[in-house]
């Protein structure tokens, strides 16, 4: 019992983290976007671009990686 919940408080920590992980991203992201669209604001740039898909990519890995986590071994 202790140990399943130690695993939860674990599990809960991980999950917190990766949530204020990807908030960051989208955080930097959304003003990286907002100042490219300032300096030119017809042109999206590939680094605009591509530093969006990054930051989509990295949500759902861990949105990946924390549905591998919860999986119980047998």
């Amino acid at each position: 019992m202790a140990k399943q919940i130690r695993n939860h408080v674990a599990l809960a920590d991980l999950e917190n983290k990766a949530q204020e992980f990807i908030s960051l991203s989208f955080a930097y992201c959304e003003e990286e976007l907002r100042l490219g669209s300032l300096a030119h604001p017809r042109v999206i740039a590939s680094r605009d671009t591509a530093l969006a898909a990054a930051a989509l990519s990295v949500h759902e890995s861990m949105k990946t990686f924390l549905a591998v986590v919860r999986i119980e071994r047998k």
